[in-house]
């Protein structure tokens, strides 16, 4: 992901929960959306880009959209 994503734009979601699809491994299920974070801390991206898109950047849009 981050080697094709600027991480100032992007936010991860659980949107297709429902919908059956051919998982990655270590990616089985929804609940295993931790493991994107622990794979891009484990190749070294920041703590402000992995907290970006780990939900900053939502927050960030809220807090825009809301003032």
């Amino acid at each position: 992901i981050g080697d094709h994503v600027a991480f100032h734009r992007v936010m991860l979601g659980r949107n297709a929960d429902e919908l059956p699809a051919p998982y990655l491994d270590g990616l089985e299920s929804p609940e295993d959306g931790k493991n994107i974070i622990r794979g891009l801390i484990s190749r070294g991206y920041s703590d402000e880009d992995v907290t970006k898109l780990a939900g900053g950047n939502a927050l960030q849009f809220f807090r825009r959209v809301m003032a």
